[in-house]
């Protein structure tokens, strides 16, 4: 197995149509998908994945992002890999960040702020599509 992806709550209990399309938009690679309540992903455990990765309940890879990702996976060199998000905000301009969202199994992350531990690890900035909210 490639990718063990977990789907956190946006809100509240989170939105189980957005939970859909979220693991919808991580179709392209082989994953077993476990939807958690919380930010609490560092509780997770041990990961059996060669990879393992997050996204919000509101969230969705582009299609080139979608498209992308089985390349991604398949190289040995990175431990994680950091995507942009982008979002439209109420005035209709885009608000941009960097996340953090695919890791190696062997990556800790620090307790709910979901970004690796320890400092030094070798990671890529992926330019080939976005995560969406909305």
């Amino acid at each position: 197995m490639k990718l063990h992806l977990y789907i956190l709550p946006a809100r509240g209990d989170g939105d189980p149509e957005g939970a859909i399309r979220a693991e919808r938009s991580f179709s392209t690679v082989a994953l077993q998908v476990t939807k958690i309540r919380g930010p609490q992903l560092y509780l997770t455990g041990a990961h059996y994945a060669t990879w393992f990765g997050y996204i919000f309940d509101d969230e969705y890879l582009s299609t080139a992002l979608k498209q992308a990702l089985p390349v991604l996976l398949n190289h040995e060199k990175n431990d994680f890999y950091v995507f942009f998000k982008r979002v439209m905000k109420e005035n209709g301009e885009w608000d941009c960040s960097m996340c953090p969202r695919i890791f190696r199994s062997h990556v800790q992350l620090k307790k709910e702020l979901l970004i690796p531990k320890i400092s030094g690890l070798k990671n890529e900035y992926i330019l080939d599509g976005w995560v969406e909210q909305g």
